[in-house]
């Protein structure tokens, strides 16, 4: 039996030489779970990935870190993948919450309109804080708000802070919560 199998009951019956996937138990966070991600996801895996995590949830793990470190790149596939995670941990209360995600895969979430779906953090420690804080994505009553582009310098409605495209010339942008704009 691996460790993974010991945490969710035959995890590791189905393997993908191209996704390496770790489990540990947050022991700081209540029914908490990390996930290390390692290698790619795409649309060849994404299927068995989604398996994988329906697995986690039915194992009773629903506040989740997902470290993507190592993780090279995800599909369109891979990223509907953990949109069906999260939507199912959300019916029992659960957070999901990515730690080190790379450039390259976090425009992936940001040009499929997930940058502000999902939470994503710069450190385990500050994933556990946000989780044990319950702080899953309140946003301040300044949102909507109409910004101007850098780039194009056309006015934009924003909903909330994160990661987004300009509507007009493409331009990628940030919104932090304060309201401040920058380019990515």
């Amino acid at each position: 039996m691996t460790t993974n199998d010991a945490l969710v009951p035959e995890f590791d019956d189905n393997y993908d030489e191209n996704l390496h996937i770790e489990l540990r138990v947050i022991r700081e966070v209540e029914h908490g779970l990390y996930i290390s991600l390692s290698g790619y996801i795409d649309t060849d895996n994404s299927e068995l990935l989604q398996k994988r995590l329906t697995k986690i949830v039915k194992a009773g793990y629903v506040r989740l870190i997902v470290q993507c470190a190592q993780l090279q790149s995800v599909s369109s596939t891979g990223v509907s993948a953990f949109a069906q995670l999260l939507k199912s941990i959300k019916t029992r209360k659960g957070q999901l919450v990515f730690v080190n995600v790379q450039q390259k895969v976090r425009q992936v979430f940001q040009l499929l309109g997930f940058s502000t779906t999902f939470q994503f953090e710069d450190s385990f420690d500050r994933a556990i804080h946000v989780i044990n804080a319950g702080t899953d994505r309140q946003e301040p009553a300044l949102f909507p708000v109409i910004i101007i582009c850098p780039r194009c310098v056309q006015k934009v409605r924003i909903h909330k802070p994160g990661d987004f495209r300009c509507s007009w010339c493409k331009a990628a942008l940030t919104l932090e919560p304060t309201g401040r704009v920058r380019l990515c």
